[in-house]
């Protein structure tokens, strides 16, 4: 089973980082602008690649094997900006211990380009040296499916209809029928909107007649252990790169029917729906 560490500092980039504050260091003063930065930056630096080398030792001694975990939901959300980038991991106990990985659960992941969400049923260590440490297993044979149905006109004499049927664990067939008169393309999509960000994905489009496409909602190839140990940083983004993937709680999630029409405001009706297990 792959396992993905999110949190602490990375040594390449501590590297980096220091070799940046020296030339930086020298180009603004010399060897006391140097020791100076250094001293600010260090122990920074220092104490992110300390929790990611504990990290490290977590997986090469597996120790979720004997921890004790105290049951609830894991969410971490990170955006990557340069000197903007940010953010942030927490847990919510649902009361419950266990020793051990906790069982896969459902799970929520929201992507795009340069952020992620996530959320998951989970544990988080309560004692030992990896005190702290947050465990989800996120297994794609868990993910829920989805269903809805939505229909669409413009007084053009435009027309589309859309449906989401579920055909297995994370696996939907999307149906879009459009009777095009003005508008350019009839677009059925998937709105998850995070506490952070929305993020709409494309199911099926139609530019008259009907299309239909088998969609792939399980975002994983196989099962992952997921370890965040401390606050994420862009290997985050490694987990998911684009897309909503699991449909488990966290997000809100709407089914969306749009109209492209040129040279005009696209005409649109949006449904919420509540995925359900398949």
């Amino acid at each position: 089973m792959d396992v993905v560490v999110i949190g602490g500092t990375r040594p390449w980039y501590a590297l980096l980082v220091l070799l940046v504050v020296v030339l930086v260091g020298f180009a603004k003063g010399g060897l006391l602008a140097v020791a100076i930065m250094t001293l600010i930056v260090g122990p920074l630096f220092g104490w992110g690649l300390w929790k990611w080398r504990r990290a490290a030792r977590f997986v090469q001694s597996r120790g979720w094997e004997s921890a004790n975990c105290a049951l609830g939901y894991v969410e971490f959300f990170y955006l990557s900006g340069g000197r903007s980038s940010r953010g942030w991991a927490r847990f919510t106990p649902t009361g419950g211990v266990v020793r051990g990985l906790p069982k896969p659960g459902e799970y929520a992941l929201v992507a795009f380009v340069d952020w992620i969400y996530g959320r998951a049923a989970g544990c988080r260590v309560e004692e030992g040296p990896y005190r702290g440490f947050m465990l989800a297993v996120l297994d794609p044979a868990m993910a829920k499916s989805a269903s809805g149905e939505l229909f669409i006109s413009t007084p053009q004499g435009d027309y589309a209809r859309a449906v989401v049927r579920p055909v297995g664990p994370g696996q939907v067939e999307a149906v879009v029928e459009a009777w095009l008169v003005k508008a350019r393309a009839a677009r059925l999509e998937l709105v998850a909107k995070t506490p952070e960000k929305t993020h709409k994905m494309k199911l099926a489009e139609s530019r008259g007649g009907a299309v239909r496409e088998v969609v792939d909602l399980r975002g994983l190839a196989g099962p992952k252990v997921v370890i965040i140990a401390g606050t994420p940083r862009d290997e985050a983004l490694d987990l998911f790169r684009n897309g909503v993937a699991g449909l488990g709680p966290g997000p809100a999630y709407a089914l969306r029917l749009v109209l492209d029409v040129p040279l005009a405001r696209d005409v649109a009706v949006e449904q919420e729906i509540t995925p359900t297990s398949f």
